[in-house]
């Protein structure tokens, strides 16, 4: 592939993974205290959109990039781009809350179409050299639509209303879909391992394959935080938009540590970069539970953004080098419906832990707790990656 064609790959996939990810999932946490108070209903009742559209994306995650080809992509991923617009329109008129968790499944349906797991597909199909920082880069970008948005969205419902702030994410998740809409993009190579041979792969190298879920579970339960970093926010008595500050500094940290895993990963390996992710991770989980001060604060949830560099780069390696190319988009799928599963329910476990206790120093102790599970599991990775 020349620089040019790259260069455009490279961009088209950023927008996809800004809009999948930046936008319907990052983003939606910033809703919460606007919707949840107008339609009168607890933070961790409307949380429960957000679950939905996760839990669909997930699901359809295991099944979208298995269908794809060169020839459907466009089509499958077009059709995606539309659902996922219209879900996010039609929020903006609703006035129930069943009506969020009906338009939040399509929405989670239609960003499967152009989600993590066909984003990286297309890299490891598509680029030879340079691939984890190729990687890092463009799962960055969901940190870094986060980062954009938080803020800017918070802008618009404190101005205009939270209706016309999901116009507002309609309108950007189209336009960031733009360039991979238009561009020329390869999903790769047709061919793919029979079931089989794959399920043979997985039984002959088990083990990992239960340390790497371990690892997906945990880190998908934390990062769950970002949703709820406005409301904690008003626990420490901030306002509004200092809470979407904090959003901010921890997709900024999202962004960073994306980028920084894959040039570490290359230099250091997986398990060194991630025990470091894991240390950071537990270091900012202890300043949001024992600090008060704004920019204390926000360098806590900076650390917290650390552990999306796991699932979107520092898993993708070892899915790829553990089990093979032929055998990643399956296992990859799989390993991301649980993860994204367990960021589901931990968007609305979060939500009651709050409505229950009125605080979100529960979940930021237990954050601890599987910080230190991790390191466990880091080690077993390595011992047993050596074994194999």
């Amino acid at each position: 592939m020349n620089k040019s064609n790259k260069l455009l790959l490279t961009v088209a996939l950023c927008g996809m993974m800004a809009s999948s990810v930046g936008i319907c999932m990052n983003s939606l946490g910033v809703f919460y205290t606007p919707v949840s108070t107008e339609l009168n209903v607890g933070r961790g009742t409307f949380a429960l959109y957000t679950t939905f559209s996760s839990f669909s994306s997930a699901l359809f995650q295991m099944i979208i990039p298995n269908l794809y080809n060169n020839s459907n992509f466009k089509k499958i991923y077009l059709g995606g781009v539309i659902l996922g617009g219209l879900s996010l329109l039609g929020m903006s008129f609703a006035k129930q809350v069943t009506t969020f968790y009906i338009l939040a499944v399509m929405l989670g349906i239609g960003n499967s179409c152009f989600n993590t797991v066909t984003i990286s597909t297309i890299i490891n199909n598509s680029v030879k050299e340079n691939v984890g920082s190729l990687m890092g880069f463009v799962m960055s970008f969901s940190g870094l639509a986060g980062a954009i948005l938080s803020p800017s969205i918070t802008a618009v419902i404190s101005h205009f209303g939270w209706r016309k702030a999901y116009i507002v994410m309609a309108f950007a998740l189209v336009v960031l879909n733009l360039p991979g809409l238009l561009g020329k993009i390869s999903y790769g190579s047709d061919k793919k391992e029979t079931k089989e041979k794959q399920d043979s792969v997985l039984r002959a190298n088990l083990l990992p394959f239960v340390y790497i879920m371990v690892l997906a579970i945990f880190v998908n339960v934390i990062v769950g935080m970002s949703q709820h970093l406005s409301g904690f926010a008003e626990t420490r008595g901030l306002d509004a938009a200092k809470g979407s500050l904090l959003v901010s500094a921890m997709m900024v940290g999202n962004i960073s540590f994306k980028i920084i895993s894959g040039w570490l990963s290359d230099r250091l390996g997986t398990v060194k970069t991630a025990t470091i992710v894991v240390t950071i991770t537990m270091a900012g989980a202890l300043l949001l539970l024992s600090q008060k001060a704004p920019l204390l604060l926000a360098l806590g949830a900076f650390c917290l953004g650390a552990p999306y560099s796991i699932p979107s780069v520092l898993i993708v390696f070892y899915i790829k080098e553990i089990y093979g190319l032929e055998n990643y988009t399956r296992l990859y799928s799989i390993n991301n419906f649980i993860g994204a599963s367990c960021f589901a329910l931990a968007l609305s476990m979060i939500g009651y832990i709050y409505d229950f206790t009125g605080s979100y120093n529960l979940f930021l102790t237990a954050v601890v707790g599987m910080d230190a599970i991790m390191y466990v599991m880091i080690y077993l990775l390595q011992k047993s990656s050596k074994n194999n």
